[in-house]
């Protein structure tokens, strides 16, 4: 994960969010086969998160209406979603 967590942060610096999307996607897709998928949820946050940034509110809020259906006892998740959609201005 730090690695491809450098690479997103390197694409969201010289292309913005929509830019680091594929790299959150091939990260979780190295982490699925490779690392049986242990990131997942670090890699959920992230792409909810450009997914915001980016402007897609409706992708943003599916991808952490799933992550918090899969955890839904993790009061985190809550806030950042919450912190996301205002940073969109979409309360």
């Amino acid at each position: 994960y730090p690695f491809y967590a450098c690479l997103i942060a390197g694409a969201q610096s010289e292309g913005g969010a929509a830019a680091a999307l594929p790299v959150v996607d091939e990260g979780a897709k190295y982490d699925a086969e490779h690392n049986a998928g242990k990131r997942a949820t670090e890699f959920a946050v992230r792409k909810a998160q450009l997914l915001a940034r980016s402007g897609n509110v409706a992708g943003a809020v599916a991808e952490f209406d799933a992550l918090i259906a899969r955890h839904p006892d993790e009061p985190k998740f809550y806030v950042t979603a919450t912190e996301a959609m205002l940073s969109a201005k979409q309360g």
